[in-house]
């Protein structure tokens, strides 16, 4: 027999092979095996695969469908959710729901911007979209709660009232969070200026309410165990980039970036820039939670020079009361309660300025 044509017998191969094997370390054995896997033809990989045990993994087509089935279900709850707010106008609404609905209401104002069933799937749909951004499919997850947001934008009726289990503030973090991850470093900036509701009108006194759908930026920062990536970059041009936006909202968004690169000095220079009431109000918080009552009460009294309305100077004298008690400072935390009950005289401002003068 020719010796070129004689098979190699089983045993003597897996004796030659098992001594290869032994003879490599784990990672050797296993770049071996993925060199082996590379050369393994496109239509035999399955195979190669079911060999090993090892499943293969889901196809794109798979994913893709489910992704595109929930966004199918949101587009058919805006659908529906549409539908009811316009029997609502059209009167339709109360055909259906019986001619008495009138009698057994103070006025036509507790029409429900909500059915249940549109809760309950919102609320189920708006799950779909924390998987995802827990697993970190962010291109996914931006899209998912994109579409479900817009249906609160969208809507003329209050539906986060109807949701108050939700707490959206964390929602949108996530929402801004996931579009910012899915976009290119260049990109950030100007597509997380809608997610981050530049425009929306903001109520200062509403600012750190979890019913508030307008989160700041540690919030997007704390959405995840580990920061952004290139935050740090973000952060620089956050500010630039709202330079020419003279909204409160943009106003306390450029400052709290400042005050994420360079601390309280880099909050103070950007609040005096903006030279904006509500941004005064947020140093002086900033000033406050660290302690710096020496500097929260020099800030106040400056605030207290540049505020005019009512109710926000109010609230600038109340922080430098505070400012005045953490300092000792009695004839200081007298002017903080007097300039209070100045700019907003109440039974509430008036006994707090008569306790203090008498104790």
């Amino acid at each position: 027999m020719n010796a070129k044509m004689k098979i190699l017998a089983l045993g003597p191969y897996l004796e030659a092979v098992t001594a290869a094997c032994q003879g490599m370390s784990k990672d050797e054995l296993c770049a071996w095996i993925l060199r082996r896997a590379e050369a393994i033809p496109a239509r035999e990989r399955k195979e190669f695969l079911a060999q090993m045990n090892v499943p293969p993994p889901p196809t794109m087509v798979k994913q893709k469908t489910r992704l595109e089935g929930i966004l199918s279900e949101i587009a058919n709850l805006k659908d529906s959710i549409e539908e009811l707010h316009e029997s609502i106008s059209d009167g339709t609404y109360y055909d259906e729901y019986g001619e008495g609905y009138g009698e057994h209401n103070s006025d036509y104002g507790d029409e429900p911007a909500l059915l249940d069933e549109h809760k309950e799937s919102f609320l189920c749909l708006l799950a779909e979209g924390g998987e995802y951004f827990i697993k970190g499919d962010m291109p996914s997850a931006s899209r998912l709660y994109g579409a479900l947001l817009d249906i609160v934008d969208s809507s003329e009726y209050a539906i986060t009232s109807e949701l108050r289990e939700v707490c959206w503030r964390e929602e949108q973090a996530r929402y801004c969070r996931s579009v910012y991850e899915s976009s290119t470093p260049k990109d950030r900036v100007a597509n997380l200026m809608g997610p981050m509701l530049i425009q929306d009108r903001l109520v200062y006194w509403d600012v750190d309410s979890e019913q508030s759908r307008m989160p700041c930026l540690r919030d997007i920062q704390e959405a995840r165990p580990s920061s952004p990536p290139d935050w740090a970059s973000f952060l620089k041009a956050w500010p630039q980039a709202l330079q020419s936006n003279d909204g409160d909202r943009a106003c306390l968004l450029a400052i709290e970036a400042c005050y994420m690169i360079e601390g309280l000095k880099g909050a103070a220079f950007e609040t005096r820039r903006r030279r904006k009431p509500i941004g005064f109000l947020y140093w002086l918080d900033l000033l406050l939670e660290a302690s710096e009552w020496q500097q929260a009460a020099l800030a106040s009294e400056e605030a207290l020079d540049f505020i005019q309305d009512g109710m926000l100077r109010a609230m600038a004298a109340e922080k430098l009361a505070t400012a005045g008690a953490h300092l000792g400072d009695s004839g200081l935390q007298m002017k903080g309660l007097r300039e209070r009950f100045c700019a907003q005289p109440t039974i509430e401002s008036l006994d707090a300025m008569i306790f203090h003068a008498k104790s």
